[in-house]
């Protein structure tokens, strides 16, 4: 989860706790994340190739058992592009949300989640192209918004862009931008997991808490089966 480890990503939780605490910008009132992409692989480097001949046998499940047959590829699917979003989600409200509703057109659809303090959605497209990506998240507040745009996640040294929108006291509404620096959050994530296992530290993105992203997951997909059958 490689996002949590984005230096832009990080700069926004650090801005969103700041606006909670201090008040400055009202409560939340709505949450939106979404992510439109296909291939995003941006010329990076091709896997490292060994004479060993590759496996044909399937090594493991790629759905639960009660994923319908006709639906498994779309769940893996799902759940291999779309679960970093949950992920990132759950992360920047620091909670897990309650799906209530999900409305699914199988390369494209649409999550409606509880956060308790305020309503939010997840919106989503598999598109059929590595020449376009769009990922990011919108934090709506009563006085002003919070802004990520994410890059292609093999994007190397290009981190999130922040924004905020706020009004200001004499009611003018200031647009400031959020510097994340030149890193890549892919090469910050293995740095962390090494730096974990050589101190014993807790990670930012663990097994434990990941166990959360796929719990919604299934629960996103159980309301899909059930639309389906």
């Amino acid at each position: 989860f490689m996002r949590r480890h984005d230096q832009g990503v990080q700069l926004a939780k650090t801005t969103i706790e700041k606006f909670i605490n201090s008040g400055e910008l009202g409560d939340i009132l709505y949450f939106r994340s979404y992510c439109f992409g296909g291939g995003d692989y941006c010329n990076i480097d091709g896997d490292l190739k060994t004479d060993e001949p590759t496996p044909r046998h399937r090594m493991a499940p790629i759905a639960p058992d009660w994923i319908p047959k006709e639906l498994e590829i779309e769940y893996e699917s799902f759940l291999n592009v779309f679960v970093h979003d949950i992920n990132l989600i759950r992360y920047l409200m620091a909670c897990t949300p309650v799906v209530k509703y999900v409305d699914y057109h199988g390369s494209s659809g649409s999550v409606l989640f509880d956060f308790g303090i305020c309503p939010g959605v997840f919106e989503f497209a598999h598109l059929n192209t590595n020449k376009y990506w769009q990922e990011g998240v919108e934090i709506v507040f009563a006085k002003g918004r919070l802004e990520i745009n994410l890059p292609p996640a093999f994007l190397r040294n290009q981190s999130a862009d922040v924004r905020v929108y706020s009004e200001k006291s004499n009611g003018a509404m200031e647009s400031i931008e959020l510097q994340g620096g030149w890193s890549w959050a892919f090469q910050r994530q293995a740095q962390a997991f090494v730096d974990s296992l050589l101190s014993d530290n807790a990670n930012l993105a663990s097994g434990q808490d990941s166990l959360e992203d796929l719990l919604v997951i299934e629960k996103i997909w159980e309301l899909i089966v059930g639309a389906t059958r």
